[in-house]
């Protein structure tokens, strides 16, 4: 999971309120977001800026050209049910070629920031859980 980059959110409408929290503290770690249009507006709404990106079928270049060009460092994607399953299987698929990091649940997407915010303020630290192992 990467520390800096733009992230590409991919979240349903009804899934927008709980996920406001997430898209803040993304925000507050420096990530610039991006989004489809209609994403971007409501995110904007909230006071949190974020890239409007086209969807497939909307103009170029849309979001696969995005991944494609290296402009997209993690993927928050919770499915959808007003996008086609095509499409949405073709961006996970062009994500994970691209070797871009996938998300996609809500819980996974506070796991995987919380974890960065850790990592940026602490850095990396291994602690074995048994110091019996270290012998």
């Amino acid at each position: 999971i990467p520390v800096l980059g733009r992230v590409y959110l991919s979240i349903r409408s009804q899934d927008l309120r709980p996920f406001i929290g997430v898209a803040e503290q993304l925000a507050d770690l420096g990530f610039t977001l991006a989004a489809s249009q209609e994403i971007a507006v409501l995110l904007k709404r909230n006071g949190i800026d974020c890239e409007s990106v086209y969807n497939l079928g909307e103009g170029r270049p849309h979001i696969l050209d995005r991944m494609k060009n290296g402009e997209i460092q993690w993927f928050i994607h919770l499915p959808s049910d007003s996008r086609s399953q095509s499409d949405e299987r073709l961006m996970r698929c062009t994500a994970i070629a691209q070797g871009i990091p996938v998300i996609t649940t809500l819980s996974g997407a506070l796991a995987a920031v919380n974890g960065v915010r850790q990592y940026i303020r602490d850095g990396l630290k291994i602690r074995p859980s048994d110091r019996r192992l270290l012998s």
